[in-house]
């Protein structure tokens, strides 16, 4: 199992609530798709696009520090700094992504926290969550562009 997979988990459809993904400012320039009807689908996609890169023998890592949350009744927020390692066989998209992430969460009707908004910021000169997020998708529109030629 991949330990990433944690908040792809979190995220589902929770009534009330529309799941917002704000990626980091240059992610949202560079890949305008990120900002124009991203949703759970499209997490879950981008999920299962990243899956299928990683080679059998290795792991994704995510290593979170500095985080902090405020309960708020059925609600909290989380935030953390992040250090992400994905290997894969993409030589176009780099291993590394650092950057903070802001979650919003609820209790849903089975009292388990979903993620309902996640904004990720840019540290530094690193790629982002976001810009791996656009790059994959990126890789996906090629290739259907492909296929459908």
């Amino acid at each position: 199992m991949y330990p990433i997979i944690l908040p792809v988990l979190w995220i589902h459809h929770t009534p009330g609530k529309t799941f917002t993904f704000i990626p980091s400012a240059g992610a949202s320039l560079q890949y305008p798709e990120l900002i124009s009807g991203w949703s759970i689908n499209s997490e879950e996609q981008y999920f299962n696009n990243l899956v299928t890169r990683i080679p059998e023998d290795a792991q994704i890592t995510l290593t979170l520090s500095n985080d902090n949350y405020n309960l708020l009744g059925d609600s909290a927020i989380y935030t953390a700094t992040y250090t992400l390692n994905v290997p894969q066989n993409e030589s176009s998209i780099p291993t590394n992504y650092t950057g903070e992430m802001r979650f919003s969460l609820i209790r849903d009707s089975r009292s388990l926290w979903s993620i309902y908004y996640w904004q990720d910021i840019k540290k530094d000169d690193n790629s982002s969550w976001s810009e791996l997020k656009g790059r994959l998708l990126l890789l996906v529109i090629c290739q259907w562009k492909l296929v459908i030629s």
